[in-house]
């Protein structure tokens, strides 16, 4: 075999060798890597495990500690509001009966002495008006709307809620031309409009005692 056949093979061989060694030694690098990246790894699921077992459930605890204050702050804010609610609505009652007290002071339609009470005029105007007619009409409505504004079940606290509805809320009981027709007469008669929403509500009192078979004289008595 010549000289030049046997460098050939020699130098082939080395460059092998070279290249098996440069692969080699690629691939001892490729596993420190990725030894170095399963390490950084293992310690962010640690990381993560400890928060998941102590700061995570202290700070859910924490939280379920002030969700729970809170609720008992709305809860207790709630009562405190229902309660103003309701001395809202009794202190409005008495306003009402106050106002309409006053502007049927010289009123020819009612009486103002305890128990009020229609005058003759006052049972002429209801008759013609048809008041009574158009309240049993819609009885059953109505004596819903009257236990829903009562403060209560007595005599005197359905006389307050009857005048209140009659004064405020007189659209939920008459239809609209029933009311034009009462504001007409009132015009006609020279008499403010208030002058017939009392009247309206001494019916509708009326009303509620005879089918509650509540007496007259227990307004006075509370």
């Amino acid at each position: 075999m010549s000289i030049e056949i046997i460098c050939t093979i020699i130098g082939t061989g080395i460059a092998i060798v070279v290249a098996l060694l440069a692969g080699f030694n690629h691939m001892l690098v490729r596993r420190e890597k990725i030894g170095a990246d399963g390490n950084r790894l293992n310690n962010v699921e640690e990381i993560v495990k400890n928060l998941e077992c102590v700061n995570h459930k202290t700070t859910v605890r924490v939280v379920e500690s002030k969700l729970a204050d809170v609720i008992n702050t709305l809860t207790n804010n709630s009562n405190d509001i229902t309660n103003i609610r309701s001395d809202i609505h009794s202190i409005n009652n008495k306003m009402v009966l106050m106002t309409y007290k006053i502007d049927n002071i010289n009123s020819p339609l009612s009486k103002s002495k305890s128990p009020i009470s229609l005058t003759h005029l006052g049972e002429q105007a209801s008759a013609e008006l048809k008041i009574k007619d158009s309240i049993a009409a819609k009885w059953e409505t109505i004596q819903e709307i009257i236990n829903e504004e009562a403060e209560s079940k007595n005599a005197y606290d359905i006389q307050q809620a009857c005048i209140k509805i009659a004064s405020l809320y007189l659209e939920k009981i008459l239809s609209a031309d029933e009311i034009e027709n009462i504001k007409s007469y009132a015009f006609k008669n020279g008499h403010p409009m208030s002058y017939y929403h009392l009247v309206v509500g001494i019916e509708l009192r009326d009303e509620y005692f005879k089918k509650n078979n509540i007496n007259i004289d227990d307004v006075d008595v509370r």
